[in-house]
């Protein structure tokens, strides 16, 4: 379920016209990326591969049952959306609730409840970004989420899987210190090694570089139009190319494959190497 985006406005002969100020949510927009955030998690769990599946569905079910008040779970009215802060404040409460609850009526460990609810509250909030998101928006996101220590690797990594490159850019920015335009180019133009010690500047871990210079060589590798227009397929062809980087992560599953990666940030580049000279 994707969270509709707003249209521009029109006048009667169908000409732009300039956007009312905008107020506060409707509840029907605020409920509907809250039912996302219920439906990534469940989704993760069923998924999730350090869960036995009879446990993996008792968890999926609870989530999408427990706490739903009436009229919860309908997608919002067309033309209606959250602004990205927004929707990422709605997810993230909710994904806080969620880990309380099963962590407590199922016994969860809290290491295991804190990753299991990390994994579905990025599911969702890559899921509520689009291509047409307004590059301020994404900016305000990204400032809001490196304050709190949240831009993550997976979820930077989750975010390259699903085509969302203005996120990727802006957040590598934001880690690396550097001017947007300086990292966007350093990403995808200016070639492997540029990228090798944006990636270092960045801070994230070592161990995952492989995942994204694999991922950003997919996406060189396309057609400029399925770039700025993003497929399943491509999603699909970044996944293949992970689980061969990594030969022990399978099946080829963003869930799987995310979940397994995740348990491996600390793990150090091949005997030290460079980030520029790890082998392909």
């Amino acid at each position: 379920m994707q969270v509709p985006r707003q249209s521009e406005p029109k006048s009667d002969d169908g000409r732009k016209t300039a956007a009312e100020p905008a107020g506060a949510p409707g509840p029907e927009a605020v409920s509907a990326v809250s039912q996302e955030a219920r439906e990534a998690l469940a989704e993760h769990l069923r998924r999730c591969p350090y869960l036995p599946p009879a446990l993996a569905t008792t968890l999926a079910d609870d989530v999408l049952s427990t706490g739903l008040a009436p009229g919860n779970g309908q997608a919002a009215p067309s033309g209606t959306r959250l602004p990205l802060r927004t929707a990422q404040q709605v997810i993230f409460g909710v994904s806080r609730e969620l880990r309380g609850h099963l962590a407590e009526r199922h016994d969860l460990p809290p290491e295991l409840a804190d990753e299991m609810a990390l994994h579905g509250r990025e599911r969702a909030l890559t899921r509520t970004m689009s291509p047409d998101d307004p590059k301020a928006e994404i900016e305000a996101l990204v400032a809001d989420l490196a304050a709190e220590a949240l831009l993550t690797p997976t979820l930077l990594l989750r975010g390259l899987c699903l085509g969302r490159l203005d996120f990727f850019r802006a957040a590598m920015a934001r880690l690396a210190g550097l001017p947007l335009d300086e990292a966007a180019r350093r990403v995808l133009e200016d070639g492997p090694e540029a990228f090798a010690a944006l990636y270092e500047t960045s801070g994230l871990p070592a161990g995952l570089y492989r995942a994204f210079r694999g991922a950003l060589e997919v996406i060189r590798s396309l057609p400029p139009e399925e770039a700025r227009d993003w497929q399943r397929t491509s999603t699909n062809a970044i996944i293949s190319r992970l689980v061969n980087e990594y030969q022990e992560v399978c099946p080829e599953d963003l869930e799987h494959v995310l979940s397994q990666l995740s348990r491996r940030l600390a793990e150090p580049p091949p005997n030290g190497t460079p980030l520029n000279e790890v082998p392909a």
